[in-house]
């Protein structure tokens, strides 16, 4: 049966149906939108009918505008604070780096051992760096930049404090190395090889942080208030040291040969000195294993082959051996003859036995030794050396020994490096501090030259100045040149008794010519010595480097000096290399005893001076060069001398501006240089400017 369905009532009509109640908030609708409005109207009616979360009244909005004025006065100081902060910042960080390049090893200024440069004295940009005004800064840069540095800039600072931190440390290191120089490579261990690789890692850490400056500066560089860019290039110089230090680790990490050449100035050659003894030293791994000392006349005894010697030589000699190798005034050239003559001696031939390269020593440097490590005595020799008495005292005992037949006359020189290289590895620290410091000096002034043969080695040598090779010069720049060399050849020792004054004026005249006259006076003081080698003709040989395409005008004080008669047969070899050169030499019109030739890219002239004791030459030289550029307001003039290692003299350069010109540098039309201590390369950089 189906179920009945539900039933409902119905609403029997609207009225009893009741509206529900109102609803919490519920409220009327405005009184517009229950007429017939229009829409716009009813926007205005519904717009009024809300009611505001809060309401301005005049003492609530002067209070607003207070506050704002506060807010943006605090924003305002907070950035100049900040921007004011960072430059304070920025300046104790330059601050910071200026002291680490005064008082520590600026890689960068290494070059500069090679030259003394004179005239345009530019400052070290690690110290002349200085910081912008603040105003300065607001006024330069724009809305980004600012933005750039006031978000990026601590970050900045942060780092470059690091990277200056960084190179503090590594020069500081450095400094400890050079410190040991040259006692280090004497050393049983460890010797050079773990310091230099400390080194090394350093300086690869500190380019990894200059690298992170690099990138962080270049963002915020448009509003730095200062110019670091010179920090930053410190590592474009460490990043050539970095290559420098790879090459000398690997070279040193095999075993190596060395000679060591005691070059006497008492009788002079073109390379600093006769070339009568010579030490080799064995390396292993960078320590000096062994010296062996030898005369000499032990390789050329040995040497069988024959081979013409230079003219000039042909007077003491006929047959040209390692004694007199060092012909040329250029060391590389010197050393790389030397080297090849020693190589071919049955000494070191039979052995199959080859140098490595080849360092040359003034008497300078053993003098300075001397100073340092007090004197030496020789008891068996009856002898004590100084500083003072060293070369006269070892050039005595030489003659000494060889009036008794010794087998080996030079003896003394083994003795006395021996007894040099156990002081050198007791050196207290402040002694060895003094040593390194004569060491740069050595270097400067030419005491100390070396060649090696491994190119990339060579490469440092070249940058620490050195090679004592002759500089070379591009013929389209405005650069003059002058060096004078000396041999003595047949006049025994006296050049240890021979004063020299040189004195040089060079006027630069209106279309570019440089009228030179060179005045070189040479007084032999032997008639006051005992020793017979002293008293003895000082015979010289000298040349003058000058200008390639330079005119000689005239001389005097030069004597015509024949050829020695020497004749030569088959058997005997002549140099490609010294032939080549040879063939230059010309005779100077209306001066016989002059002859002109060319060398290391220069021009030269060469003739005989011979000086007896007591007495005194004078040779005095007229010349022309012409300058590639006509002089004009903003030319630039670079003057060169470089000295003949081992000599020494009084030395007066005299530079002339064209009339109605001064040289910017000084604001004087005459330009000045005196010494009595010359380096071994002096520059002289001067620039042009109408009066």
């Amino acid at each position: 049966m189906a179920e009945p369905r539900p039933q409902f009532s119905r609403v029997s009509k609207m009225a009893d149906v009741l509206p529900p109640e109102k609803l919490p908030g519920e409220g009327e609708l405005p009184k517009g939108l229950s007429q017939q409005t229009s829409q716009k109207e009813a926007v205005t009616e519904l717009q009024k009918a809300r009611t505001p979360w809060f309401k301005f009244t005049p003492e609530l909005r002067k209070t607003s505008r207070v506050v704002s004025v506060l807010f943006v006065v605090c924003l305002l100081g907070f950035v100049v604070m900040r921007f004011s902060s960072l430059q304070s910042r920025a300046a104790e960080a330059l601050a910071a780096a200026r002291e680490v390049a005064k008082d520590s090893v600026a890689f960068g200024n290494l070059p500069e051992l090679r030259s003394d440069i004179t005239g345009n004295q530019a400052q070290n940009s690690f110290i002349g760096t200085s910081s912008a005004s603040l105003n300065s800064l607001f006024k330069k840069a724009s809305i980004s930049d600012l933005w750039t540095l006031f978000t990026q800039g601590g970050e900045t600072l942060n780092r470059f404090q690091k990277t200056i931190a960084d190179y503090k440390s590594l020069t500081e290191e450095v400094a400890v190395f050079l410190n040991r120089v040259p006692g280090v490579f004497f050393e049983p261990e460890p010797g050079p090889l773990p310091a230099l690789e400390s080194i090394q890692a350093r300086v690869a850490r500190f380019e990894a942080s200059n690298s992170d400056l690099s990138s962080s500066l270049g963002s915020v560089k448009g509003a730095l208030p200062v110019d670091f860019s010179d920090y930053v290039a410190m590592g474009k110089n460490l990043n050539q040291i970095s290559d420098l230090l790879d090459t000398g680790i690997q070279w040193l990490q095999k075993p190596r040969r060395v000679i060591v050449a005691f070059q006497n100035s008492s009788e002079m050659r073109p390379s600093g000195g006769f070339f009568g003894s010579y030490a080799e030293l064995s390396f292993v791994r960078g320590r000096i294993t062994d010296i062996q000392v030898r005369d000499v006349t032990e390789a050329d005894k040995q040497f069988s082959e024959s081979i013409v010697p230079p003219q000039p030589l042909q007077f003491i000699t006929k047959n040209w051996r390692a004694a007199d190798a060092n012909w040329y005034f250029d060391f590389q050239k010197s050393a790389s003859n030397t080297i090849s003559f020693l190589e071919k001696s049955d000494l070191y031939k039979a052995s199959s036995t080859r140098f490595d390269g080849m360092i040359a020593l003034s008497p300078r440097v053993l003098e300075d030794i001397l100073d340092i490590t007090g004197p030496i005595e020789l008891k068996d020799r009856k002898l004590i050396l100084t500083s003072k008495n060293f070369l006269e005292a070892i050039q005595e005992d030489v003659v000494s020994e060889r009036s008794k037949s010794a087998e080996a006359p030079k003896s003394i020189l083994a003795d006395i490096v021996l007894v040099m290289r156990d002081r050198l590895l007791r050196l207290p620290q402040d002694q060895r501090s003094e040593l390194s410091t004569l060491f740069t000096d050595w270097i400067r002034y030419k005491d100390v030259q070396i060649s090696m043969k491994d190119e990339d080695l060579q490469s440092i040598v070249r940058f620490l100045g050195a090679d004592g090779s002759v500089i070379v010069s591009s013929p389209t720049q405005n650069v003059d040149y002058i060096a004078i060399v000396d041999s003595t050849i047949g006049g025994e020792k006296t050049n240890y008794v021979m004063d020299r004054t040189i004195s040089l004026r060079a006027q630069i005249e209106a279309d570019g010519r440089v009228s030179h006259k060179l005045n070189i006076t040479r007084t032999h003081k032997g008639d006051k010595e005992t020793e017979r080698w002293y008293k003895m003709p000082n015979r010289n040989y000298m040349k003058i480097l000058m200008p390639a395409g330079s005119q000689i005008l005239g001389a005097s004080g030069f004597e015509e000096r024949k050829p020695a008669v020497r004749t030569y047969d088959e058997e005997y070899i002549r140099d490609l290399e010294l032939t080549a050169y040879e063939s230059t030499f010309k005779t100077v019109l209306g001066i016989p005893s002059l002859r002109t030739f060319e060398e290391s890219g220069k021009m030269g002239a060469a003739g005989w001076t011979i000086t007896e004791a007591g007495k005194q030459t004078k040779v005095v030289l007229d010349y022309d060069y012409r300058l590639p550029e006509k002089p004009e307001t903003g030319t630039p003039y670079r003057f060169v001398f470089e000295k003949q290692a081992g000599t020494k003299g009084s030395y007066s350069f005299e530079i002339g501006a064209p009339v109605g010109y001064h040289f910017k540098e000084t604001k004087l039309p005459i330009f000045d240089y005196k010494t009595e201590d010359i380096p071994g390369r002096v520059v002289i950089d001067l620039t042009l400017e109408k009066t």
